[in-house]
């Protein structure tokens, strides 16, 4: 969500001041008005990259915009945010960096008008779920490690099949990209990996069986964020009497057992995706808007 808030609050200030210096709007974006080597730089400037390649912004300093034209025609890379960071670092060092202005496209509101998306509806959305923000323990989420479906269960041999044979299958079945903790982690930053993972799932997996404190703690930092979750267990008296009124898959460890496992599984997941759609409508005509463009110039 990070990367959508950040967007949202560039377009949303570009289209309301029509020209900002680039400091400046990297100041109301991430609060900083300094160029640092973390995520959440890169994600500002990797957004940049992507306004630019779209038509949507302009740059008014004219070395600067020959530097971003060596990314069109190019597949989107993590490297590229760090990139155009050190270049601008570079024109910080010369004192040149306040002479570069960004200003939002006729084209962008052009776009706009043809699919009738509301700029400021995306903004407040977006801004809403983040009015809860505060700075977590954990460090930046790291953008490298991430999952569509992150599967929370205790780090035991008796369940690693109903992950393996099961919920891995169902998650390949629909075409999503699963991950179980004790299978990616670096054990030196366990937590961080965790936090990661959980911060970029759509939707996490979460098996109560065997009442495992640490499959409760992450469970925890997932319904904190909002995340679409699903609870299963093998025996219903692991669920937690606090949560035991929301909805979860009680499956038994049979063949026939598992089978019907499946078909519930993933017919909760259909549902989570659904509603994820649902949530999410403004960034799919985002995403929807993207796509046209990238046709029209191709």
């Amino acid at each position: 969500m990070r990367d959508n808030q950040t967007k949202s609050t560039i377009l949303y200030n570009l289209r309301k001041n029509k020209i900002m210096r680039l400091v400046d709007l990297m100041e109301v974006s991430t609060g900083k008005n300094t160029f640092q080597d973390n995520s959440g730089d890169v994600i500002f400037f990797e957004i940049i990259i992507d306004l630019f390649k779209a038509r949507f912004i302009k740059i008014s300093d004219k070395e600067t915009n020959e530097y971003l034209k060596r990314y069109k025609g190019r597949t989107n890379s993590y490297s590229d945010g760090y990139d155009l960071a050190y270049y601008l670092k570079n024109r910080q060092t010369k004192n040149t960096l306040n002479d570069i202005s960004i200003e939002i496209t006729d084209y962008f509101f052009r776009i706009q008008d043809v699919i009738g998306f509301s700029v400021t509806d995306l903004y407040e959305k977006a801004n809403s779920q983040a009015a809860t923000w505060r700075h977590p323990f954990f460090s930046e989420p790291d953008p490298r490690t991430t999952c569509d479906v992150f599967v929370i269960m205790p780090f035991s041999e008796k369940l690693t099949p109903v992950y393996e044979d099961h919920i891995k299958k169902i998650c390949d079945k629909i075409g999503l990209d699963s991950k179980r903790a004790d299978l990616v982690l670096n054990t030196e930053s366990i937590v961080n990996d965790i936090w990661s993972l959980i911060h970029s799932a759509q939707i996490v997996i979460c098996d109560c069986t065997e009442k495992n404190p640490n499959v409760f703690y992450e469970l925890g930092i997932a319904h904190t964020i909002g995340k679409k979750t699903i609870c299963i267990t093998q025996n219903s008296d692991d669920i937690p009497f606090d949560i035991k009124h929301l909805r979860y898959i009680q499956y038994e460890y049979t063949p026939r057992g598992m089978k019907k496992f499946e078909e519930e599984l993933e017919k909760h997941m259909a549902i989570a995706s659904v509603e994820n759609l649902s949530d999410d409508r403004y960034y799919w005509q985002l995403f929807i808007c993207r796509l046209l463009i990238i046709t029209v110039i191709q």
